[in-house]
């Protein structure tokens, strides 16, 4: 709050008043000078302000612009050498796309015309695209095929089916529409009403966070700017230099956004949160500024006061800011991306906002300054009291400070962070209501995908590699959380496990088919030969709601598996 003085100043009126009285003679006494006299300074304001202004078209495109553009998944959070990356990325390469959206509603069964006219939409001749015509969806697929040997992966109990679209990466950078043409083209299609219509699945969840994110800005965005400036403006009791701040502090703002478009970052949702932290922190320091320029005023001579303002503040605001952007700078060491933006582009606005207001303000206040009035300690006797009280106290404020720490820090280890749907929206959400509705009639929608790589020089035949996937369904179906497994051997005749001539004569049979029809396992998604061998891919469900720390899960599926592949040779028989 600004300071004034009185009849009796306070003890901290009378300390600032010496620091003032040495600046002024430092600083040449009444001529104001130093090396940049008050009309300087002034000029100063004036060309950064009009610099400003020019800059201004510049950063409202840049904030349009970047608001516009969908936020980034988060497997784009962490770097393309990220081990799990690599290996999902790989999977995609070499299967199909794991973005994908599940679409269900009251009535789409097996055989359902609706649902073969929207595959045929979403991938025929006239399939959806962007502006530079390249496609959105890599596959649209239902439960039509092969439903005795699909039920609990895309068909539910009483033939109800849903349809499985993927996207390419065209169309994830255009998600927001995509998922809108899925919408509207089912209700077109099926002539399911709004309400009735299901829609899960990653893509599903992005969009969700991405309209959820920007709903939060647009809501609250206004009241607390509101909030802040009527802070502002209570704090320093001059509505113009309130407004001052505040707008300067706006424009950091925007400079952040240029920042995002300058270094070709997009937005993400921890970035949601940096316009009003970067909008907190300027207004702060312009606060402190103002007060500075206050008692300067109040405690000497009328010429100077902006410099010797500066001379006595300079140091303070910007240990203030510096420690700041230095904290928010150390966020720049974190793999994950939307961290390491974030702190990148908050630290620059705010010491942006530190610049700008001492460029700004103190020659403003040369030209137009306010007028300290009134007493002193009425209007600071608030702060005063406190100040004496936690002095006295200091030894158990400490004391107290250092416990609320200690017991804070014994919740540290059981901190978990998780992007997982159901720890980002509460359950009276409509995604999350969409996620029951197909998990209940369709069946669970989290994939675990395991892929056994056979070596090209493998003498590992096909009959017994279809005996291995067999062995990997039931360790993975044996998991308490799976509920349904699909792998190319779901495809292929059960074989008993005999040992008499006509068992082996079947063996043999179907050992022969299997390796003359291979082409058609490639083109299921669930056989792939690749240049240094061939890919088998076994798929498992779990819920998406469950909870489940998919860490913990995955050693389970891994401890399971292990056994099967070392019982078959390993790594010995490639």
């Amino acid at each position: 709050m600004m300071a004034v003085t009185s009849a009796r100043p306070s003890h901290t009126s009378r300390v600032f008043a010496r620091r003032m009285s040495l600046s002024a003679k430092t600083t040449g006494g009444t001529t104001g000078g130093g090396w940049l006299g008050d009309d300087r300074l002034f000029a100063v304001s004036a060309v950064t302000l009009a610099v400003l202004a020019c800059a201004v078209p510049v950063i409202v495109r840049s904030a349009v612009g970047l608001l516009a553009v969908e936020s980034t998944t988060p497997i784009e959070w962490v770097p393309e050498t990220f081990p799990p990356r690599v290996a999902y990325d790989a999977f995609t390469r070499e299967f199909e796309s794991g973005d994908v959206v599940v679409a269900s509603w009251p009535g789409c069964r097996v055989g359902e015309p609706a649902v073969e006219r929207f595959v045929a939409a979403a991938t025929g001749p006239d399939a959806p695209c962007d502006a530079a015509g390249r496609e959105w969806f890599e596959s649209a697929v239902s439960g039509s095929q092969a439903l005795e040997r699909l039920r609990g992966a895309l068909v539910g109990p009483a033939e109800q089916t849903c349809v499985v679209v993927a996207f390419t990466r065209a169309g994830l950078v255009d998600r927001r529409r995509a998922t809108a043409w899925i919408r509207d083209t089912l209700r077109d299609t099926a002539g399911v009403a709004a309400a009735d219509l299901h829609l899960a699945g990653p893509v599903i969840d992005n969009v969700a966070v991405d309209h959820a994110s920007a709903e939060t800005l647009r809501v609250y965005g206004g009241p607390a700017a509101l909030i802040i400036f009527a802070l502002t403006w209570w704090s320093l009791r001059s509505f113009r230099y309130a407004l001052l701040v505040f707008l300067l502090s706006l424009v950091c703002v925007g400079l952040c956004f240029t920042s995002l478009a300058v270094w070709g970052d997009r937005m993400n949702p921890v970035l949601i949160v940096m316009p009003l932290l970067v909008l907190t922190l300027g207004v702060s320091g312009g606060i402190h500024l103002v007060n500075y320029l206050v008692e300067a005023r109040a405690h000497g001579p009328a010429a100077g006061t902006a410099w010797r303002a500066i001379r006595l503040g300079w140091l303070p605001c910007a240990l203030s800011a510096g420690t700041t952007a230095l904290g928010l700078a150390s966020l720049v060491v974190s793999e994950l991306e939307p961290i390491r933006v974030f702190g990148f582009h908050a630290a620059g606005g705010v010491l942006a906002t530190l610049a700008v207001l001492f460029l700004v303000v103190p020659g403003v206040f040369a030209r137009w300054p306010v007028e300290g009035g009134g007493d002193a300690d009425s209007g600071a006797g608030r702060t005063v009291r406190f100040a004496s009280f936690t002095i006295r106290r200091a030894g158990p404020i400490i004391a107290l400070s250092v416990a609320a720490m200690a017991a804070a820090a014994v919740g540290v280890p059981g901190i978990r962070a998780s992007v997982a749907i159901d720890t980002l929206f509460t359950p009276e959400t409509s995604v999350i209501r969409d996620y029951r509705w197909l998990e209940s009639h369709i069946g669970p929608l989290a994939p675990v995908e395991v892929v056994l790589r056979f070596d090209a020089d493998s003498d590992v035949r096909p009959a017994e590699r279809v005996d291995i996937v067999r062995e990997v369904e039931a360790a993975l179906g044996g998991i308490p959380d799976v509920t349904g497994v699909m792998s190319a051997a779901m495809f292929l005749p059960d074989l008993d496990g005999g040992s008499g001539t006509r068992t082996a004569a079947r063996k043999a049979l179907v050992a022969r088919r299997l390796e003359s029809n291979l082409a058609a396992m490639a083109d299921l998604r669930v056989v792939r030969t690749v240049a240094d061998g061939q890919l088998w891919r076994v798929t498992a469900r779990t819920s998406a709601l469950a909870g489940i720390d998919y860490g913990d899960f995955l050693g389970t599926v891994r401890a399971r598996i292990e056994p099967v592949i070392s019982a078959h040779g390993g790594a010995a028989r490639g």
